[in-house]
């Protein structure tokens, strides 16, 4: 009887135990949030030299097409509703690299209380495109997240983009890819 009751005892402890580090894992593992988004929106210069860039984008689904025949191709497919707001300055080094920092809003149209803040982690470049068109480029950045408001407070974390621009009067149109990873604490 005495070896089932230590038994029991022993069973009831690793129980305990293996419930508090459950319990810990999920408080401080935080919610892993990821997404990409296909954004659209202008480049436009300011009197000081600097730009702003304003994108949105809507709720989406990207899918990638591998063919032989053309090659890869991306497919967006919008929906109705909710939205992405993306708002930077960017300030320009030379013709070529410049830093960026800004915030993407989420939510609706009425209200947007979801937000990341981040900024370039090193310098964001700009390619010419090799065609006859001059009024064409490309240009990618990494941006660390530094904080986040929300459904997002707490967050930390990357985003990717890859910008294709298009001259439009004194700015570019642009169409940017994003891919943010981010956690929020619980």
């Amino acid at each position: 009887p005495n070896t089932l009751n230590q038994l029991d005892a022993m069973r009831s402890a690793l129980f305990v135990i293996v419930f508090a580090a459950l319990l810990l894992v999920s408080v401080q593992g935080g919610r892993h949030i990821r997404f990409a988004l296909e954004f659209t929106g202008i480049e436009t210069p300011n009197p000081n030299g600097t730009t702003t860039i304003t994108l949105k984008a809507g709720s989406q689904t990207l899918a990638t097409r591998v063919s032989p025949v053309f090659g890869v191709d991306l497919k967006t497919q919008s929906f109705i509703g909710t939205k992405a707001d993306w708002r930077t300055l960017a300030t320009w080094s030379n013709k070529t690299t410049f830093t960026e920092a800004g915030r993407i809003a989420f939510g609706t149209h009425l209200h947007s209380a979801h937000t990341i803040d981040f900024a370039t982690d090193a310098t964001g470049r700009v390619f010419d495109v090799p065609t006859n068109n001059t009024a064409q480029l490309v240009a990618t950045a990494t941006y660390r997240i530094s904080r986040g408001e929300g459904a997002f407070a707490g967050a930390t974390g990357t985003l990717s983009a890859s910008f294709a621009a298009t001259k439009q009067g004194a700015g570019y149109s642009l169409v940017a890819l994003v891919i943010g990873q981010f956690w929020v604490p619980n």
